[in-house]
């Protein structure tokens, strides 16, 4: 059961954001910057929201399709070889 409100569309964004800024971060540096930014935009989101679950959830999904695009032969490097 969902403990703050909802992870909004918008708030996802904000999340693949930061990450894709800053790679190296954890998902608690992330969490912590992206309710820097809903603060600084004047939200008046609960203290500790987004949780720290729901970042990692998202942020695995980033992965897991960044992992879906290295697999993607059209996205590998290729040669006049390597061609059928």
């Amino acid at each position: 059961m969902p403990r703050g409100p909802l992870i909004t569309a918008e708030v996802e964004l904000l999340i693949a954001g930061v990450y894709r800024k800053h790679p190296r971060w954890k998902a608690r540096e992330v969490r912590d910057e992206v309710e820097y930014l809903l603060r600084k935009r004047g939200g008046r989101a609960p203290r500790g929201w987004p949780s720290l679950s729901a970042v990692q959830r998202v942020l695995a999904r980033i992965h897991k399709s960044e992992k879906g695009l290295l697999n993607n032969p059209q996205e590998q490097p290729w040669s006049i070889g390597t061609l059928e």
